[in-house]
């Protein structure tokens, strides 16, 4: 969600709000996979509001799970009551709560109300409730500073509760630095990459390689990319999505601090030259075990460069391979 959002009732960038009642109530929520970058403003109608959610009320034996949500707008709530969270403002149980987490979310964004809190606000359970709060582990909360240019969101950040080695151990593989900022992997799949200056140094993708299978009929498969700067980064790489003919898809990064005058192909040496290039090296990335079985899989391919702790991305390649197929 982009934009700006801002109201007299319960406000979020995501959902304003959910009461407990026959017309509306909701016994079993999950919020998950939302990232909001518009600002949340309550003018002070009524005193909730939150970068995903602003208002939750679980009836007796619902369940509400808040998981792995990114905020980077700005919320505030001008009522003399008013409660806001970085995710999620005002949270209520009435009765035994069935299933209740709120975890693995991220805010950037500020704070501003009486009440604030970076995640979650106002916690409030009936007496008989037999759970005092829901399970609330491994939040994270991100100081924004401005690279000068008014970036949205801006291009650098700093972990104040919490660090990416801890998020990784606690969610293996699910973050990644990015820009700057902590991200979750599938925000990299949905595309939110940065691109590289025209003027920067680019890396760029050249083309793969299809080895011959093995005999338990699994095959790799080799990126290749030319580079023509050895002193433009502190590290290059390639990030590869592929997406099988299920439409399954999974990601990764592989960076390298090796590269190559030439590489084989078919037995022979080859040059960035033989292809027309005036880079002068060439760097690769593997994947295998692939299941020959997969048949044709898309290879959505983007060549990065890190420099001074930030990760720039040249804009994706798609190619589509048949694995089943001879090798190349």
């Amino acid at each position: 969600t982009y934009g700006a959002y801002s109201g007299q009732n319960h406000c979020g960038g995501v959902i304003g709000g959910i009461p407990q009642d026959d017309d509306h109530g909701v016994t079993n929520l999950t919020l998950q996979y939302n990232i909001n970058y518009a600002d949340v403003v309550n003018t002070g109608g009524a005193e909730n509001a939150g970068g995903i959610i602003g208002y939750r009320c679980a009836p007796d034996g619902g369940s509400t799970r808040i998981l792995n949500n990114i905020n980077y707008g700005d919320v505030m709530c001008a009522a003399s009551n008013g409660k806001v969270g970085g995710i999620g403002g005002n949270f209520k149980q009435w009765g035994t709560p069935a299933d209740n987490e709120i975890s693995g979310n991220i805010n950037y964004g500020a704070m501003n109300s009486v009440q604030v809190s970076p995640i979650y606000n106002n916690f409030y359970y009936s007496p008989w409730a037999s759970d005092p709060r829901p399970a609330a582990v491994n939040n994270y909360t991100v100081e924004m500073t401005d690279s000068g240019e008014n970036p949205v969101p801006p291009t650098t950040a700093v972990l104040n509760d919490g660090t990416l080695a801890a998020l990784n151990a606690a969610y293996p593989g699910t973050y990644a630095m990015l820009d700057g900022r902590i991200t979750l992997i599938w925000a990299l799949e949905a595309g939110y990459t940065a691109v590289l200056p025209a003027e920067q140094e680019e890396p760029a993708y050249l083309g793969c390689q299809l080895s011959a299978p093995t005999e338990d009929g699994k095959r790799g498969i080799r990126f290749v990319a030319t580079l023509n700067d050895l002193d433009c980064a502190d590290a290059v790489g390639i990030q590869i999505r592929a997406i099988t003919a299920t439409g399954q898809s999974r990601l990764w990064l592989q960076d390298t601090d090796v590269v190559y005058t030439s590489v084989l192909a078919d037995g022979a040496p080859v040059t960035p030259a033989d292809f027309d290039s005036e880079d002068q090296y060439l760097y690769t990335a593997m994947l295998g075990n692939i299941p020959v079985s997969e048949g044709s899989i898309t290879f959505e391919i983007r060549t990065f460069v890190v420099k001074d702790g930030a990760t720039a991305y040249s804009p994706a390649k798609t190619v589509t391979v048949d694995v089943s197929a001879a090798a190349e």
